[in-house]
């Protein structure tokens, strides 16, 4: 591929929060549709794969010169720019900003693949927003190999992540070179899967190796390259990098695990300080069902007969001003019982740093 070509693809690829990234082959079809693409739409990259584009997001009355516009864009000049709507699945109507370019064949005469980059402009008018100016930062994980896995294209945020320069991949075996070592075996039948003659474009999890000793996951989206005659000549991968993504869904089901199989009672209110959640331990200690728990307050079984627990309010509001309150207090169980609790109620901010949540434990 022509270096120009390389530049320009590197600039019409945005892999940011709040952009829109397609892939598009020859016949229109999505090889590739961002997080931001499934938000926009309603639909997941899985549901739409492989689909004529202007089947999925575009109203039916717009279908033709929608297609009637690709065709143009198959044979334009690049960065290509232009707007249109598409119909999420709930109906609503998206007007989008789009600048596109192209990935040429090996001849570099030939478009194989239309690039998007778009941005949703349908509370704002397109003047308003900088997409060129946006556009300056893509960063999409780009790499071409040929049938016998070797790198023919690697894109210059690829040769970045990896800690390495783009010049010196090209040529090398991507399997040996990228792929840790534990990983290489099942990549490689991965890879002898895509090559075959009938195979879809997929979509697949694995990771490379950095030059600094962290490897990095990264969600591959492959399509097949196929020569004039048909023949399946190799592949070209669209990644994105998932390593937080993957760590924070960790995160959470650990999260999730030490919730229910903790000892301690565990709840979890509102910034009305009402449960919206608790776990098994909780209803043990309590004998209150959960379902019963949700939408009270803590110990809401000790209220006065106005309705009132001043001890508790007080509770929260140091919480509230300090981060954290702790201290001994009763409680009563759903038989009757009164028993002491030890009690700590801790504050979880959002992003601005308001309290968005409590998260009270007691044993």
């Amino acid at each position: 591929m022509p270096e120009q070509t390389h530049d320009t693809f590197e600039k019409t690829i945005l892999d940011q929060s709040g952009a829109l990234i397609t892939v598009l082959n020859r016949q229109g079809r999505i090889v590739y549709f961002n997080p931001s693409c499934e938000r926009v739409s309603g639909f997941s990259a899985a549901e739409v794969a492989g689909k004529p584009f202007w089947e999925v997001v575009i109203a039916a009355a717009q279908r033709d010169s929608i297609q009637a516009e690709f065709g143009r864009a198959l044979q334009g000049r690049f960065p290509h720019h232009f707007e249109n709507t598409w119909q999420a699945r709930d109906g609503t109507q998206k007007r989008i900003q789009w600048a596109s370019t192209a990935l040429l064949d090996d001849s570099g005469s030939k478009v194989e693949y239309l690039i998007g980059s778009g941005l949703d402009i349908s509370r704002q008018s397109s003047g308003e927003l900088p997409l060129l100016e946006v556009l300056n930062q893509v960063e999409l994980l780009t790499v071409k190999l040929d049938s016998n896995g070797v790198i023919e294209y690697c894109s210059k945020h690829l040769a970045t992540l990896s800690g390495h320069h783009s010049d010196s991949l090209v040529g090398q075996k991507w399997i040996e070179r990228l792929i840790p070592e534990p990983q290489q075996a099942p990549v490689q039948q991965t890879m002898q899967r895509q090559l075959r003659d009938d195979a879809a474009p997929s979509v697949d999890e694995y990771p490379i190796q950095c030059k600094c000793g962290m490897p990095r996951l990264i969600r591959w989206h492959t399509v097949q390259r196929r020569n004039a005659g048909g023949a399946v000549i190799g592949l070209i991968c669209f990644g994105e990098d998932v390593t937080e993504e993957r760590q924070h869904s960790d995160e959470v089901r650990l999260a999730a695990t030490v919730f229910e199989s903790t000892s301690e009672a565990v709840m979890i209110c509102d910034i009305q300080q009402r449960i919206i959640k608790a776990n098994r331990a909780c209803q043990e200690i309590t004998g209150y069902g959960i379902r019963e728990l949700i939408g009270k307050r803590p110990l809401f079984s000790r209220i006065d007969y106005n309705g009132v627990d001043t001890e508790l309010d007080r509770f929260f509001e140091q919480a509230r001003q300090q981060g954290s309150w702790q201290g001994e207090t009763w409680d009563r169980r759903a038989s009757g019982e009164v028993f002491p609790a030890w009690l700590t109620i801790s504050t979880v901010p959002d992003d601005h740093g308001d309290i968005a949540h409590y998260v009270c434990v007691f044993s």
